[in-house]
């Protein structure tokens, strides 16, 4: 618990010093967006089904949104960019 607190707390610092007073914010605040989004999808692999489902619809369904994701973050760093 201790260790998510201080995890925590340095994702609060880091944002915060990250905060948008600076020409780079937009990309910044898209780069720990996409971060925290690439990092959801990885993670979401390895945990048990919730609702049942076979391994191979449930893998189906985690390849589709991580793919969805990545298509997201791909729009989203073009539009920044532009």
């Amino acid at each position: 618990m201790f260790a998510f607190a201080l995890v925590a707390g340095a994702l609060f610092v880091l944002l915060y010093a990250l905060r948008p007073q600076r020409p780079l914010a937009l990309v910044r605040r898209v780069s720990v967006a996409a971060g925290a989004m690439l990092t959801y999808a990885w993670h979401s692999f390895p945990w048990q089904v919730i609702v049942r489902a076979s391994p191979a619809a449930d893998l189906a369904g985690n390849a589709v949104m991580t793919v969805a994701a990545a298509v997201l973050l791909v729009f989203a760093a073009r539009r920044v960019a532009a």
